[in-house]
């Protein structure tokens, strides 16, 4: 395992020779063994401190993990290998010190939670935070200036790209299922993805009423409608990854169209159009053509219950059909 590099200091070198008169005498002869106790052997024992300082900390591991594990010094550059579901707790700050960092590696099919060791510490700035990782991702997490707590200094599976929208934009975004790559608020630093086939559906047509704002949110938040798929998503997230399907049935031979609006929960904006995510239209529709349409959006939550508000405008439709799919979450 690693630990911080510091300064080697020469040790037993000769800065106050004797001082040599030019005198053919035996004090100032010459001899190998008394180079070699003054200059050689110092420089040789110092160049391989720093050989072994520099080894130790350059090993990055990684180490395996597989039970509850609070980090060490000696962790410093470390990457720790976990699998199972169990609790990395993040070492004393103060006794780290500012500048260590090791990252946490979810390598198997559980969760992985990373918390603090000690109470007074912060993730983030969060006092007593707390984050998971799902599988396949990781982080790494670095005791800030202050050495009274840590910051997630990186993030494993996905990297953002220009941040250049503000979170009241909600964007739809052009993604991939790995890939989040544009129009995302500032502030957002790690994108989870959920890889699972099976992931969580929320029917909105089913369970919202039509052109009325009513809010979703995990087990416990409160929201007028409770999506179990969302349980998983952390404390401090700050917005869903959705996957958004919209289809409508033409009732007769007009343009059809149904728009699905979002927002954060709890959270009035001013211009519904602000928060449009999705669009289904189709003119000229006769009885029976369907308005569809398929797109994957971030929508910010409130921190405070992780809810988010949704609601929809149907037009000259016989049928709706309009979900939401869990696709992952961002931190």
């Amino acid at each position: 395992m690693g630990s911080k590099y510091s300064t080697n200091v020469t040790s037993g070198y000769n800065t106050s020779p004797p001082a040599d008169d030019g005198s053919a005498t035996e004090a100032n002869r010459i001899k190998w063994s008394t180079i070699k106790s003054k200059l050689a052997d110092p420089d040789k024992t110092r160049n391989d401190l720093v050989n072994t300082d520099l080894v130790e900390h350059f090993d990055q591991g990684p180490d395996a993990k597989s039970g509850a594990y609070t980090t060490l010094a000696t962790d410093y550059n470390t990457v720790l290998e976990c699998t199972g579901t169990i609790t990395i707790s993040l070492g004393d700050a103060a006794t780290m010190a500012a500048g260590y960092f090791v990252t946490v590696v979810n390598a198997g099919a559980g969760t992985v939670t990373v918390d603090l060791d000690t109470g007074a510490d912060t993730l983030n700035g969060d006092a007593a935070g707390s984050t998971t990782l799902s599988p396949d991702n990781s982080l790494s997490f670095m005791v800030n200036s202050s050495a009274d707590g840590y910051y997630t200094a990186s993030s494993g599976l996905a990297t953002l790209g220009a941040l250049t929208a503000t979170l009241a934009e909600v964007n739809v975004l052009d993604v991939s299922a790995n890939a989040v790559s544009n129009h995302v608020g500032p502030g957002i630093s790690t994108y989870f993805y959920n890889g699972s086939s099976d992931r969580a559906t929320f029917d909105v047509d089913a369970n919202v009423a039509d052109a009325t704002w009513e809010s979703i949110g995990p087990t416990g938040s409160g929201a007028d409608n409770v999506w179990t798929g969302m349980d998983s998503i952390p404390a401090g997230a700050i917005a869903v990854i959705l996957g958004c399907n919209v289809a409508a049935i033409a009732s007769g031979s007009v343009d059809v169209s149904v728009a699905l609006y979002a927002r954060p929960g709890n959270v009035a904006w001013g211009v519904a159009g602000d928060t449009l995510i999705n669009l289904a239209t189709k003119e000229s529709a006769v009885i029976g053509d369907t308005a569809q349409a398929f797109v994957y959006a971030v929508i910010p939550l409130d921190t405070s219950d992780l809810t988010f508000d949704t609601h929809y405008v149907g037009e000259s439709e016989s049928s709706l059909t309009i979900s939401y799919t869990y696709m992952g979450f961002m931190i």
